[in-house]
């Protein structure tokens, strides 16, 4: 099921059983693959695969030349900035502390991934945690705090463990970030509170 209201760009593709809700934003050369769902509010840039079963889960923005493997999960109030890589199974969060049946107010949190970051297979980041640009998160690690020094981080907790080898760090540097109208239609929470999200 794909929304009539669907903006997509050239070269646009996607597998079969794909859900695509309103207010989605779909940029030049998106490969989507079998069984993707994306939610209201979702943005994906320019050249950009999603691997079968990724899911979004509201507001977020996918950047440019960005993988998202198989099984992925992007959650709603995350940022992945270019030229990130996304392995299987990563799990993204967005609320810090879950009040289910508590009546009370649950913090929805944003969580940012930096330009050319790579996120091992089956990693899980906690709501709210800036992943820097050129970070490398080992497979199978919990992310609970801030990582924002270049290096190669594994384990539970998550802990620096190397630096990169030469070479291999990206060159450049963008950052996305969410409008106060995004904000204010999904995370209305949030509007107001923008300045301290910047790093």
């Amino acid at each position: 099921m794909i929304s009539r209201t669907l903006i997509y760009g050239a070269s646009f593709s996607c597998g079969d059983n794909v859900i695509i809700e309103k207010d989605v934003i779909v940029g030049d050369n998106v490969k989507l693959g079998h069984n993707v769902t994306l939610k209201s509010g979702t943005r994906i840039l320019d050249n950009v695969i999603l691997g079968d079963y990724v899911k979004t889960t509201g507001l977020c923005i996918i950047g440019n030349h960005v993988s998202v493997r198989t099984g992925a999960c992007i959650s709603k109030a995350v940022i992945v900035n270019d030229k990130a890589f996304i392995g299987p199974g990563v799990m993204t969060n967005h609320t810090k502390n879950v009040m289910h049946m508590r009546g009370m107010r649950e913090y929805q949190m944003i969580t940012e991934i930096g330009y050319g970051a790579v996120i091992g297979s089956m990693a899980s980041l906690l709501a709210g945690v800036k992943i820097g640009d050129n970070v490398v998160v080992g497979a199978g690690a919990n992310v609970c705090c801030h990582l924002l020094e270049p290096g190669i981080y594994v384990g539970n907790p998550a802990r620096w463990v190397k630096p990169l080898d030469d070479g291999y760090a990206l060159e450049g540097h963008t950052r996305h970030l969410f409008t106060e109208d995004m904000l204010r239609k999904y995370l209305p929470g949030w509007v107001g509170f923008l300045e301290e999200f910047k790093i």
